[in-house]
């Protein structure tokens, strides 16, 4: 039974509404037959009312009953009759929106809605009786509570002289010509000053240049300054190209550089009006590149072949009055005649004119203090002892035993680190070929990322190639312990001792025997670069190697000196005290070798070393800071000369006395 919804009792009946399938009796289409006769009973008298209909609701109600067909009891005819009579089925249709209620409901939506204000209570009836007034409690109630958007209410009426485009547009061409006509009034009064500042100088300036753009923009006419005939930038030649290096390789490794330097050969080379500038620049760059095939000695010596190039260029020098003022003077503050430039400045003092007793205690502040004496493994003795010196050990002999007994015969080569040993009777063992070696350092070449090291002697990548120098014995810088007690030290000063104050510059020369490194040469100089000493030692023991390439002694020369260790201490205690200052590049290999013990000295090496902490070639210190090339990277020089580095020294700490901020930073000076 199914109840419609609309509050009736009735019982809603399928098989009144519905047909029957023709073909199978089922009901679907209308009432059949089978349900006509169920009416006709249950109308008859004695019958129960709701026996037949409920038993009907409840087959069509049920979900797990099934429905048996009706059994086909009527004729064809019969049947056409009951189709024709049965009720058709017509859907219900839909009803069609109006247009009027669709607009209506347009008109709905778009209103606002009206919400229904909650009833308040008067505005002087205070319900809680705490003091707050009703509105106040309204409307912290409204602030606290969320609800509908409230839109600002509409504006009545149009805003009263708001300027259209047009109006906006005249009155900035209004304000735009006042300011015009301003600045042309303000030219106009600076133009008619008779004198005039710096400032309103710069003023008339801007006010020109803004006149004129304003001038252009309006479309007046501007006038262009024609250029002149004859003009040098018309006349100009375009620049000639750089020529590119010959032989790329030569100097494989530094290409770029070569490339570099031949731009600086090529111009000087045009600065001298040479027919054939690009050529010449090209083979010169060339024959430099072949003489130094290491990248750091090639920049340093290009720089160098460079500026010697400009000097000898005479093209467009005048003749100068022999009796003019050069510039140098009027900075030294020398004045001439009347001359009065200087006068009031600070002057430059050249410190190569000093007297020694004023130049002496400019150089205490150099001196070394002892903690750096022994930290840099100079030879020391503890407490006044007269007994064996103790010498320290650095970075680079900390691996590496430097003071060997009596009865021990291995050694470590200086040349290829290895490790060998002498012959029973204590000599060399001999052998071709037996030290293969590399006698120059190590240098990074390349960019950063890509950089790769090489030794500068071969240009071979470095611990990859075998050694590039052969040599028939192995050499070693190992000495016996017995030789740390055969150190003498420098004579006590006596009463007006003239040797205290005075400083010398000193560099030995050493070559290699079977008792280790031993001293073939010392020279000596002043502080005017007068010649003091220069004593050549025959040293006690064999000599395996005189060392040409760095000592420049040859064996000639060794075999033949008149000196002894002992006489060259006598010579040198002549000039030498325990005051005197000596000064020399790591002046402690110095010392080890002449057998020394001085603590008075100034070294170049600690004064001048890098940023890294690292002590500094003295050849580079020379190429930088003095321009000067030393050790062999001069052509007809061969090996080291000890009084040039004796000379280099001096012209080292004339260097940093005009340039203090050279000096490296070190640890107060507590000797003085």
């Amino acid at each position: 039974m199914f109840n419609g919804g609309y509050g009736s009792g009735n019982s809603f009946n399928l098989q009144n509404y519905a047909p029957i399938d023709p073909m199978t009796g089922i009901p679907g289409f209308g009432p059949s037959q089978n349900a006509q006769q169920q009416q006709q009973q249950a109308s008859a008298p004695g019958t129960s009312s709701g026996g037949p209909s409920q038993a009907v609701s409840g087959a069509s109600s049920g979900a797990s009953m099934k429905t048996e067909p009706v059994a086909r009891q009527v004729s064809t005819a019969q049947m056409k009759r009951d189709l024709e009579q049965a009720a058709v089925y017509v859907p219900t249709p839909i009803p069609k929106k109006d247009a009027k209620s669709s607009e209506n409901r347009a008109k709905e939506k778009q209103k606002p809605m009206n919400f229904q204000k909650r009833p308040t209570s008067s505005a002087s009836v205070d319900s809680n009786d705490d003091g707050v007034h009703i509105p106040a409690k309204r409307m912290a109630h409204a602030s606290s509570v969320p609800g509908p958007s409230r839109s600002k209410p509409p504006m009545i009426g149009a805003v009263k002289n708001r300027p259209n485009h047009t109006e906006m547009l005249d009155k900035r061409n209004k304000e735009s010509e006042e300011k015009r006509r301003k600045d042309r009034d303000e030219l106009e009064r600076l133009r008619n000053k008779k004198h005039t500042t710096e400032e309103e100088k710069i003023k008339m300036a801007r006010l020109q240049n803004a006149l004129k753009v304003v001038g252009k923009a309006a479309g007046l006419k501007a006038t262009v300054k024609k250029e002149l005939t004859g003009s040098p930038a018309k006349k100009q030649k375009p620049a000639p190209a750089v020529p590119k290096i010959l032989d790329f390789s030569v100097g494989r490794t530094f290409t770029a550089i070569r490339q570099t330097a031949i731009k600086l050969v090529f111009d000087t080379f045009l600065e001298r009006d040479s027919p054939n500038a690009a050529r010449e620049a090209q083979e010169f760059e060339l024959s430099i590149a072949k003489q130094y095939t290491d990248g750091q000695k090639y920049r340093i010596n290009i720089g160098h072949k460079v500026a010697a190039l400009r000097k000898e260029n005479t093209s467009g020098i005048l003749e100068v009055n022999k009796n003019a003022v050069s510039h140098d003077k009027i900075l030294a503050g020398g004045p001439k005649d009347n001359c009065t430039v200087a006068r009031g400045r600070k002057t430059h003092v050249d410190h190569r004119q000093l007297s020694i007793e004023k130049l002496h205690p400019l150089l205490l502040q150099f001196k070394l203090t002892t903690s750096e004496l022994e930290t840099n493994a100079y030879p020391m003795r503890r407490d006044g002892s007269t007994k064996a010196v103790s010498i320290a050990d650095t970075v680079y002999t900390q691996n590496k035993k430097m003071f060997l007994d009596d009865y021990d015969m291995s050694r470590n080569c200086s040349r290829c680190n290895k490790e060998f040993k002498l012959s029973p009777n204590g000599t060399m063992i001999r052998s071709t070929g037996i030290c293969r070696y590399h006698n120059r350092g190590v240098a990074i070449n390349g960019k950063r990322d890509t950089f790769r090291k090489r030794y500068s002697c071969c240009n071979e990548e470095f611990n990859v190639a075998l050694g590039c120098k052969f040599s028939d014995v192995h050499v070693t810088d190992q000495l016996f312990k017995k030789e740390l007690s055969t150190f003498v030290s420098t004579p006590v000063p006596v009463p007006n001792d003239q040797r205290s104050t005075r400083v010398y510059a000193l560099d030995c020369e050493m070559v290699y025997t079977i008792a280790g490194p031993a001293l073939a040469r010392l020279t000596m100089v002043d502080m005017q670069r007068n010649r003091v000493l220069d004593v050549f030692v025959k040293p006690p023991t064999d000599v395996l190697d005189p060392n040409t390439e760095f000592s420049g002694l040859t064996m000639e020369q060794i075999n033949s000196a008149p000196d002894t260790l002992k006489t060259c201490h006598q010579k040198l205690f002549k000039y030498v005290n325990a005051d005197t200052i000596l000064i020399g590049h790591s002046l402690e290999s110095d010392l080890k070798a002449m057998r020394v013990v001085h603590k008075n000295v100034i070294d170049t090496a600690i004064l001048f070393r890098s940023t890294r902490d690292t002590k500094v070639a003295l050849k580079v210190l020379s190429a930088k800071l003095l321009h000067k090339n030393i050790q062999g990277d001069n052509e007809d020089a061969i090996g080291h000369d000890s009084m040039e580095d004796a000379l280099t020294c001096v012209d080292l700490i004339f260097y940093g006395l005009r340039n203090p901020e050279s000096i490296a930073i070190r640890e107060a000076n507590t000797n003085c």
